[in-house]
């Protein structure tokens, strides 16, 4: 019996060890939790199958259990560990819970099985894992709550795990039908039976209540509303109008004709396009927060905050269309050994859908083959080298790659390589045509200072602490959003302490101290942030927009247009277009001094304080000078706020005065005019807003990027589609 604790000690230690030295398995955090729970669980079932008494079962799982967490634990001196209580968490909620619910089986197998108890409890185990799996593959989830393991979040890219109320819940569960499971087969007394039964029957109703159990049926009465259109079904919020409902069938029809461009080819499935109200709804009732989901063998997505012109709709519902050009039944490519191909799955989805902001995909892969941030694209579209890679360079680069042979080879030929599975051997000369084409790309200094802000980070499996510090920049974030800025600043020191001089952490203390007036200890840090070296010019050129900003408060009416002059020389450096805007009127509001009815302030201040700074610039612009670079500023700011909130009524006498006079940057006259076609979208002028689009995409007179021009040239043949349907 010692020699059994022993052996299990030294088993489940070395299982350890080995995990240690796998990225994200290799810290007491969810990762390792899960895995530990496989062996543990089927060890536990095992002795449980045997017979085994309830202290020598005890004495063989604690062993293992130390076996575990001593290396794991140990570990931690050599890889960072920011929470090793949540992780300690992790372990009792999963493995922990794992074996008391396996043994329970376990034992509920040796008194009801005459022969093979054991094999009884391994088919019991491996059916669970199936019924999980068949969950995924034919109902809405993707996520599983499970008897032995616990919980599976499902999406990668959803990085904040955490232990709420439904996992605990789905936990209880799980121990009380082994309990009543292991009472019935042992033929307890009927006392023990019924008691057993109603803690069973009692969990199973707060699990229903919770939304553990997640069939197709429950998740589309939980929405409520559904609309058929030609070749779509689309399920949605029952309070929706139905004025919002034709707005999305529009859009989907309109989607729908441009994917059937890029393909060649209409799926003759009908689609599902399931749209939450929130991402919180859409995590309890489907398992993914943050990510949008399409599951191409189902025909189907899952989306939450989607509105028209989201380029998101467009990229998961390429997923759908995808499944018309690989095999059955799976619908995905897949590589010769099984698995899908992430590379060329989103590659293709990014490749239809073709908006990756103000550069398009060739021109961002060019940027970072540029600054060797890139990743071979044989690597992306292996098995494993995708997911070894951030997500948003990895998308961009197979984006690129799969364009690129779409355009120049044509969909044949993207439909063999989307079958095959990845690249061949003989596909040298393919990617150095490919490499050849994206280098001849031009891209300018701050294209590049911003690509290296947007892609040189480290995939998840690199990342120190992924969970913790996701979840501490999730709440950081909204608790600047919400003017709580004594709880941002907080989390955000709880983040460097896990990661020192984080650029991202530092840029937003930088602004949780400005807002609580902390201006000396802001300018401090500033000033700390300014002498490190290898920021980039993207993240450099933002600390020294708030060293400005923290001088400006506190500089004379003579000093002012010195200041002003180093606005707009920053501005003449970065790439970002918000930034350009951003600075742009800070500029112009230095330099108007006691005449600037508070822009500046506006612009500095936070959410909390918008709502005011735009009261005071709409009650000083009726008495402003008409021709003055600071009255079209305040036209443009009072615009661009009642645009934001769908107030185009307001907004559209301000935004075609804009066409009035000079404006004083292209970067807000080119904003000015998007605004002006995107209000005359809003109010149902689809004839106007197509030629306003249209008309912005083709002006010489603005630097814009392709990536602009081709996302404007995309809503003007949105308009086209709107007004059409409105003839209907």
């Amino acid at each position: 019996m010692r020699d059994a604790r022993v052996t299990a000690l030294v088993a489940y230690a070395a299982f350890s060890v080995v995990c240690a030295f796998i990225p994200l398995f290799n810290l007491l955090a969810f990762e390792f939790a899960f895995v530990a729970g496989i062996p543990l669980s089927l060890h536990a079932g095992v002795l449980g199958a045997r017979g085994s008494a309830g202290p020598r079962a005890l004495g063989h799982l604690a062993a293992a259990c130390v076996g575990l967490l001593v290396p794991i634990t140990l570990n931690a001196l050599r890889v960072q560990n920011c929470n090793w209580l949540d992780g300690a968490h992790f372990f009792i909620v999963l493995p922990l819970t794992g074996t008391v619910v396996a043994y329970a089986v376990g034992r509920a197998c040796a008194a009801r099985a005459r022969t093979h108890p054991v094999r009884m409890f391994v088919a019991l185990w491996l059916g669970s894992v199936a019924w999980s799996v068949g969950a995924f593959v034919f109902g809405p989830a993707v996520d599983a709550f499970h008897p032995f393991l616990g919980y599976y979040p499902g999406s990668l890219y959803d990085e904040v795990i955490t232990i709420d109320l439904r996992l605990w819940t789905s936990r209880g569960e799980d121990v009380a039908f082994a309990l009543a499971a292991w009472a019935w087969a042992a033929r307890s007394s009927w006392q023990v039976r019924a008691g057993s039964t109603a803690a069973a029957c009692a969990a199973l109703a707060a699990a229903l209540t919770l939304d553990v159990h997640r069939p197709t049926m429950r998740v589309e009465a939980a929405l409520g509303g559904l609309d058929l259109s030609p070749g779509f079904r689309l399920v949605y919020p029952r309070e929706w109008s139905e004025a919002q409902v034709g707005a999305l069938r529009t859009e989907l029809g309109f989607v729908a004709n441009e994917l059937d461009v890029f393909f060649e080819v209409r799926p003759t499935e009908v689609t599902s396009v399931y749209l939450y109200r929130t991402e919180a709804e859409k995590k309890r009732l489907m398992g993914a927060r943050n990510v949008r989901i399409a599951k191409p063998w189902q025909h189907a997505v899952h989306l939450h905050g989607v509105t028209v012109g989201d380029t998101v709709l467009a990229h998961e519902l390429a997923h759908v269309w995808s499944a018309s050009i690989a095999a059955s039944p799976h619908r995905l490519s897949l590589t010769p050994w099984g698995l899908p191909n992430m590379g060329l799955i989103e590659g293709v989805a990014v490749a239809a859908s073709w908006d990756e902001g103000v550069l398009d995909a060739h021109a961002w892969t060019a940027a970072m083959r540029r600054l060797s941030v890139d990743t071979p694209i044989e690597r992306l579209l292996s098995p494993t080298g995708f997911l070894g890679t951030a997500s948003r360079a990895a998308y961009t680069q197979c984006g690129s790659f799969v364009r690129w042979l779409r355009d120049t080879e044509g969909t044949a030929a993207l439909a063999t390589l989307y079958r095959a599975g990845g690249l061949a051997d003989t596909d040298t000369a393919r990617v150095k045509a490919w490499q050849d084409y994206v280098d001849a790309v031009e891209v300018d200094a701050g294209a590049l200072a911003l690509a290296r802000v947007r892609f040189d980070r480290p995939a998840i499996f690199r990342k120190v602490c992924a969970h913790e510090i996701a979840a501490l920049r999730s709440r950081a974030e909204r608790d600047l959003a919400r003017g709580r800025d004594e709880r941002a600043l907080g989390r955000l020191e709880a983040w460097l302490g896990h990661v020192p001089g984080d650029p991202e952490a530092e840029l937003m203390r930088v602004e949780a101290l400005f807002r609580l007036g902390r201006v000396d200890d802001a300018k401090r840090l500033v000033e700390t942030l300014r002498g490190v070296q290898g920021l980039g010019l993207a993240r450099a050129a933002r600390i020294d927009e708030w060293a400005l900003d923290l001088d400006t408060g506190a500089a004379s009416a003579s000093a002012r247009p010195a200041v002003a002059n180093r606005y707009a020389a920053l501005r003449d450096t970065v790439f970002e277009r918000g930034a350009l805007r951003r600075l742009s009127v800070k500029a112009i509001a230095t330099a108007a001094g006691a005449d600037d009815p508070g822009i500046f302030d506006l612009l500095t201040g936070g959410e909390a304080r918008r709502a005011e700074g735009i009261a005071r610039v709409a009650s000083a612009l009726p008495g402003a000078p008409e021709d003055a670079p600071l009255t079209w500023t305040m036209r443009y700011l009072v615009a661009r706020d009642a645009t934001a909130r769908d107030d185009c009524a307001s907004a559209a006498p301000l935004l075609e005065r804009g066409r009035v006079g000079v404006a004083p940057h292209w970067s807000l006259a080119a904003e000015t005019a998007r605004l002006e076609a995107a209000c005359a979208f809003t109010e149902g002028h689809f004839a106007q807003a197509a030629t306003l689009f249209a008309s912005l995409a083709s002006r010489a007179d603005l630097p814009l990027e392709g990536g602009e021009r081709d996302g404007l040239r995309q809503w003007a043949r949105r308009s086209r589609a709107f007004e059409a349907a409105a003839q209907r």
